[in-house]
């Protein structure tokens, strides 16, 4: 996975989805634009691989918080922006026309980690 605040040479590559993001989540969901995975070659280009569903990425939504059954909202720990690992199987892939991004819609549950 690398260093989670390796941004690939690309300033804020969550910036422009998080931006143009079309829906507001309900209480515990979160989006997150999943990082692309590359292999280096010997001459130290970066190739895009498919092998496997990313595990991690940026949050580019966020809900209110986890609504509790004595009706208290626990507001999540992290927010848009931060980076963040998710378990290999979370939520589901949607396709933002606005962007041309996919992004994978979770639950605050979903999310084993993150960083600022």
């Amino acid at each position: 996975m690398g260093d989670m605040h390796n941004t690939a040479n690309v300033a804020d590559p969550w910036k422009p989805v998080a931006d143009e993001f079309p829906w507001r989540l309900t209480d515990d969901g979160v989006a997150v634009l999943p990082a692309q995975s590359a292999e280096v070659s010997k001459g130290g280009v970066h190739l895009p691989t498919a092998r496997e569903r990313p595990l991690e990425g940026w949050v580019v939504a966020v809900g209110p918080g986890r609504r509790e059954s004595d009706g208290s909202i626990t507001k999540p720990p992290f927010a848009i922006g931060d980076r963040v690992l998710f378990a290999k199987y979370a939520g589901f892939d949607v396709h933002l026309d606005v962007t041309g991004r996919t992004c994978t819609l979770m639950k605050l549950a979903d999310v084993r980690g993150w960083a600022r």
